[in-house]
Parts: C-alpha cells; sequence; structure tokens
C-alpha cells in the first residue's frame, strides 16, 4: 500500500462489546458500598477507559496514514485529468483551425 509494492498496513482491531456490560468491565460482584469497593470499580473502570483511549490514538495513526497514501494517488489523478482536458482543448483547436484555413 506504498509508493513501492509489497507495502503493506495490518490493522487489528479490538471488540468493545465489552465496555456496555460490568463483567467487562472487572466490576461484577463488586460493591460501592464500602470505599474500598468503589475504589476497585473505579480502578477497573479507568484502566478499560485508558484502553479505548489508546486504541482510537492507534486508529487515529492509522487514518493519517491513509491519508497520507491516497494524497499523491489524488494529485496524480488530478493531474491525469488536466492533461486530457488540456490535449482534447489542442485537437479542438487545431481542428477549427484546420476547417478555417482549408
Amino acid at each position: 500500500m506504498g509508493a513501492n509494492g509489497g507495502q503493506n498496513i495490518d490493522i487489528t482491531l479490538k471488540q468493545f462489546r465489552w465496555l456496555w456490560r460490568a463483567s467487562g468491565l472487572n466490576i461484577t460482584g463488586t460493591t460501592v458500598a464500602t470505599e474500598a469497593g468503589a475504589s476497585a470499580a473505579l480502578t477497573s473502570i479507568r484502566h478499560r477507559f485508558q484502553s479505548i483511549g489508546g486504541t482510537r490514538a492507534d486508529l487515529g495513526a492509522l487514518q493519517n496514514r491513509f491519508n497520507l497514501l491516497s494524497k499523491p494517488k489524488q494529485i496524480y489523478l488530478e493531474n491525469v485529468s488536466a492533461a486530457f482536458v488540456r490535449k482534447i482543448r489542442w485537437i479542438l483547436i487545431a481542428t477549427e483551425t484546420a476547417e478555417i484555413n482549408p
């Protein structure tokens, strides 16, 4: 996927279905009735959200790489399109000139 053939980007995404379940947050059976239990629950939740933040950062970095890789191709297509239009314009001018001066 890069400038040279054979360049690849491997993507592994985590699933976040666990986020919406108490078992996924590691707070099942935890009581918040005590200070220690509430502190443990908050610590577990904080670690899970840090994991999400890291994954979002990784996705942002991948998005930037994809944008950087696609930009040269976009510029190339714009240049080819512009050259094609110029060539057609010159052909039309040459045709009209030939018709005016038989």
